[in-house]
């Protein structure tokens, strides 16, 4: 088991200092660890209940009036790791201060946490497995010689180094707990080195058999329930006989009750060794424990000198010439190796077994009766029959043990270099290594046992050199760590030993290509959708961090200025919302085309001109042939283009929209209110007449036209002047008002019975006709009032009417 932490984990790419953050390790109540390209970690000080995940990946206070002295608590973790390290700790592990917290980096040399190997590990070697957790188990000693105790053992705090011993981090956790005044639960209920033993134990289960063990809580309250053990004993899923010392220290770490072992028992018993309890009652201290013995190297045997074949002798010299003892230690010696001869012993092969035995015979006693010097006596010849009906090694070998100067040892002895043969036929035949280790288990005295001694080795240097190419093979593909590499790793070797981590490396390497092409597609289309699309698919890619900036740089908000090209008009993002269109209760001027009053809806933001299209903004369609009307000579460039029609308008729009592959249109009348109004419920802008010179090019009091306002006056008398000469609305927007009528979609109607209520154009009415907003430079108060509206014919063109253009924006 681990700790886990309520804080979400920061997104992988952020940079910390000159460091970059990759994917979660491992989380606690205290600490996020992260690793980092190049090997390493990053520790991201989080304490659960005492922070949470803000904006921009900043941790902010949650919940508790604690201070969160994360500067000490960084410092009291290191300072525990450093002393549990005994000085293996690195140099370059300091505290890094931002996101409103402590980080700091560790740099690991080259190799990779246990938690990335936990599929394969419980396949290792017993000797390689057997080194990991001594390893562990010394650090874990080590660390309470001076005081410091882990509390946090699991697969994702061993790193397992390309060259040395195995290294155990995390030892900080309790010491940073305690300067920020937080209280950890005991892990499994047990605290100190109880704690830290029976999670190496739980560690050791796991890697062994593959499988997670029930927690202690779990089992603790299964046994107080009077119900059975969920712990499935580790000898039932592993060789007892391979990992006869490693089960036995899991089940003693793991003993629920009465479980006073230690670190060092523990480790005793991993080495197969037995903890040897001192004389308490001595003077002299204990001898030091013996060091594990050490296998001597093989010996070959050699091929075994044949005893001399008896000659059937006469009266006088029957046994001539065979030296029994000789014989007889030889084959007392191949039937102790072979262990067959003692099952043909118990058995009753030879000496009156069950019913339904191979061969049954009785209690033949060595050498019963007179033996006669010209044939065998009657236990001889009731023991080879029965050794020559059954054929094995087993019975020959038996025979000659029973009856050591028998009549027929020469015909045993032929039988048994028979069966010899038979036996390294069969091996030279399947020429495998198990075959040739068959031979030498039967026959360990065996005819052929030096050169089947000598097959085995060349074999052996063949795996290898094999297996020597294997990791060769597989480390270049690692150094080059690419789909290709690995594929040809693969291909190579595809019953090699590093199969399984080629292929999670292949698949790692393949997610790391198609990250990269994916932001590259992004990149080339450098669009919010193709930005997105990248984040979902790959949530934790690499590029996440850059392509969420994009996503910010590239998403709409109300205030944001829009200018696609050099010629193009500048657009203002409006945010959606609801507004009161028509003319307002109390208004004198009011006409029945302005009525009824009625709520419209924006359910999304759009943008419209900031300006008036301007004459040198129409020139740039002219130059292309799209635009047909030449504005006329001394016309100003920063003036607003008039003499247009509905239609010139029109094209204009659709001109723009081609060049830019934006949807550019002119805007509705909706639109055009909302816009004008600004949040304005008023009669006029600004929301008395009076400001209507400082807002817009109007017919003031300076002109001598009957209608004219007499409340203020502009400065000019005659004619547009250049766009932005006057002061904004508070959307932005300049000229809402006077300077030049504007076109906008709309069809003319009677009245705003049945018009749409969501901002879309009015297209039913007299459509031969279409509506011009805002009053120009001649307009008096009854004509720029913010509800007015005119009727023209779409063909029609003065120099008094102009537009603007707006823009729908991608949802």
């Amino acid at each position: 088991m681990t700790y886990h932490s309520s804080i979400e984990p920061a997104a992988a790419g952020e940079r910390i200092g000159a460091h970059q953050l990759g994917g979660l390790i491992h989380a606690t109540p205290i600490t996020l660890r992260y690793t980092t390209p190049g090997g390493g970690q990053i520790a991201e000080f989080a304490p659960d209940g005492c922070a949470a995940r803000g904006p921009e990946g900043i941790l902010v206070a949650a919940g508790s009036t604690r201070a969160l002295t994360l500067k000490d608590a960084a410092q009291a973790f290191i300072a525990a790791e450093r002393a549990a390290s005994a000085g293996d700790y690195p140099a370059d592990a300091l505290p890094i201060e931002t996101n409103g917290t402590v980080y700091y980096h560790a740099a690991l040399p080259e190799g990779r946490f246990l938690s990335n190997q936990l599929k394969v590990a419980h396949g290792w070697a017993s000797e390689k497995l057997r080194t990991v957790l001594l390893d562990i188990c010394a650090a874990l000693q080590s660390s309470q010689a001076v005081g410091v105790t882990h509390g946090a053992v699991s697969a994702a705090n061993v790193f397992l180094p390309a060259q040395g011993p195995a290294r155990l981090v995390g030892f900080g956790e309790a010491a940073a707990a305690q300067v920020l005044g937080l209280t950890l639960e005991p892990r499994n209920g047990l605290e100190g080195e109880a704690g830290d033993l029976y999670a190496l134990s739980e560690l050791a289960y796991q890697l062994l058999t593959g499988q997670q063990a029930p927690s202690f809580a779990q089992r603790h309250a299964a046994s107080n329930a009077g119900r059975k053990d969920p712990l499935v004993p580790a000898g039932e899923y592993v060789s007892q006989s391979e990992h006869r010392a490693l089960i036995q220290a899991i089940e003693r770490g793991l003993a629920l009750t009465g479980n006073d072992s230690t670190l060092e028992d523990w480790a005793f018993t991993v080495g197969g060794r037995t903890r040897i309890t001192p004389d308490t009652s001595a003077d002299t201290a204990p001898a030091p424990p013996s060091p594990a013995p050490v296998r001597p190297e093989r010996a070959v045997p050699q091929r075994p000198m044949r005893p001399v074949r008896p000659t059937r002798g006469t009266a006088e010299s029957p046994k001539q010439g065979t030296p029994l003892t000789t014989v007889a230690a030889f084959l007392l010696g191949l039937a102790a190796l072979t262990g067959i001869a003692l099952y043909v012993s118990q058995s009753g092969v030879l000496s009156g077994g069950e019913k339904g035995d191979v061969a049954q015979g009785e209690d033949i006693p060595a050498q019963e009766g007179p033996q006669s010097p010209n044939g065998p006596g009657p236990a001889d010849e009731r023991a080879w029959v029965n050794a020559r009906t059954i054929d094995t090694v087993a019975s020959y070998t038996a025979y000659l043990e029973r009856f050591p100067e028998g009549f027929y040892i020469a015909e045993a002895q032929d039988r048994l270099d028979i069966l010899d043969d038979n036996a390294w036929q069969t091996a030279v035949q399947t020429n495998t290594l198990d075959g040739y280790r068959a031979y030498l288990e039967a026959f360990p005295l065996g005819l052929h046992v030096p050169e089947a001694q000598q097959i085995i080795d060349r074999l052996q240097a063949g795996l290898d050199a094999i297996a020597a190419a294997d990791q060769a093979a597989f480390e270049d593909a690692r150094q080059r760590d690419t789909v290709a590499a690995y594929d040809g790793y693969l291909g190579a070797y595809p019953d090699g030993a590093f199969v399984e981590e080629a292929k999670q490396r292949r698949d790692a390497a393949l997610e790391t290509f198609r990250d990269e092409q994916a932001f590259a597609a992004a990149e080339r289309l450098g669009t919010r959708k193709a930005y997105q699309s990248y984040v979902d698919r790959f949530p934790k890619g690499r590029y996440v961090a850059k392509a969420l900036t994009m996503l910010d740089k590239l998403t709409s908000r109300a205030g944001d200025i829009i200018k696609d090209c050099k010629q193009c008009p500048s657009v203002v993002i409006l945010p959606k919302g609801s507004f009161e269109m028509g003319a307002a209760e109390g208004d004198r001027f009011a006409k029945p085309s302005e009525k009824p009053r009625r709520t419209v809806t924006f359910a999304a933001s759009f943008a419209i001109g900031q300006e008036e299209v301007t004459v040198g903004q129409w020139k740039a369609c002219v130059a292309t042939g799209a635009c047909q009307y030449e504005p006329r000579q001394g016309s100003v460039d920063a003036a607003p283009v008039v003499f247009v029609s509905w239609q010139d308008a029109q094209d204009y729009a659709a001109w723009l929209a081609r060049t830019t592959g934006k949807p550019y249109r002119l805007p509705t009348e909706a639109e055009w209110e909302y816009a004008a109004r600004a949040a304005d419920s008023g009669i006029y802008a600004a929301g008395r007449e009076e400001s209507a010179c400082k807002l817009g090019n109007i017919a003031g009091s300076e002109t001598n036209v009957p209608w004219r306002t007499k409340t203020c006056e502009d400065g000019v008398a005659n004619g547009v002047e250049p766009v932005k000469r006057r002061l904004p609305n508070a959307f932005g927007l300049y000229d809402m008002i006077g300077n030049a009528a504007e076109w906008v979609q709309d069809c003319d109607s009677l009245d705003y019975r049945d018009a749409p209520t969501d901002g879309r154009a009015n297209e039913r009415g007299m459509c031969g006709s279409r509506i011009a907003r805002g009053g120009s430079w001649i307009s008096g108060p009854r004509d720029f009032r913010l509800s007015s509206r005119a009727g023209r014919i779409k063909g029609d063109t003065d120099d008094t009417t102009g537009f603007r253009i707006a823009l729908t924006l991608p949802k």
